[in-house]
């Protein structure tokens, strides 16, 4: 009889746990940490707050999904296709989406995405206001007409990237990386560079206000028709009228 009684107690404890665990399942992919769902239809699915620490989901379809809140941490979207997902305030930091992946008009306002791996990235019409890309690798990315107003790029590479036309209004770029970049056309307004590198940069047509570059790299950087105001400093030894800048009063 204390056999049997063992033997129950033991069965009721695996269903318990396997109960417990209730891992939800989406066309046979397992929403759980680091799962397997390589290619896997995941459009229009609600992944609020899911747990996908380390996931490889590189070539799955994620349109329309909402993974707000969701941690993404160390995961594997590789040739995603996160077109126009809700990537609030998820957690991507360290995570691989740097080859292929796609995320037109998605939203990852208030993201962590700190040490991201975003390298080549087409980000074109991405929001990522106040997100955190500390770190991140965005070296060749395209952010075009980005809203980047209050987002930390605060040691960031962006190198050789395209941020044409985009918000940085109260953006942190502290130690970031900026050589090569196209920045024409971009808006600064309240901008942190200090200790940025601008060298070789093109900021044609770019727009300065109160912004500190008193300490930032302006070697061999393009001005030519930026505008400034009376607020934004500059290096000892730099010009802005040499650099063919126009003073806005």
């Amino acid at each position: 009889m204390k056999k049997i009684f063992t033997l129950l107690l033991l069965i009721t404890t695996v269903l318990l746990t396997a109960c417990a665990r209730g891992y939800k399942t989406v066309n046979s992919c397992e929403i759980r940490p680091k799962t397997e769902c390589i290619n896997i239809d995941l459009r229009h699915t609600n992944l609020r707050h899911a747990d996908l620490y380390n996931a490889n989901l590189s070539k799955s379809d994620l349109r329309w999904s909402n993974l707000s809140k969701a941690n993404l941490s160390q995961a594997n979207l590789n040739e995603a296709d996160l077109r126009g997902a809700n990537l609030r305030d998820a957690n991507l930091s360290g995570a691989h989406l740097d080859l292929g992946t796609r995320l037109f008009r998605a939203d990852m306002q208030g993201a962590d995405m700190r040490e991201t791996h975003l390298k080549s990235t087409d980000l074109w019409s991405v929001d990522l206001s106040n997100a955190n890309l500390s770190g991140a690798d965005l070296s060749g990315a395209w952010l075009v007409s980005n809203n980047l107003t209050g987002t930390n790029l605060s040691n960031a590479n962006l190198s050789a990237s395209s941020i044409l036309f985009s918000d940085l209004t109260g953006a942190v770029l502290h130690g970031a990386n900026l050589s090569e970049a196209d920045l024409r056309g971009a808006f600064l307004q309240w901008t942190h560079l200090e200790e940025a590198n601008l060298s070789g940069a093109d900021m044609r047509e770019a727009k300065f206000s109160d912004v500190d570059l008193s300490k930032t790299n302006l070697t061999r950087i393009d001005l030519r028709g930026a505008t400034y105001d009376k607020k934004t400093k500059f290096p000892n030894d730099f010009d802005p009228k040499n650099a063919e800048m126009v003073l806005m009063e």
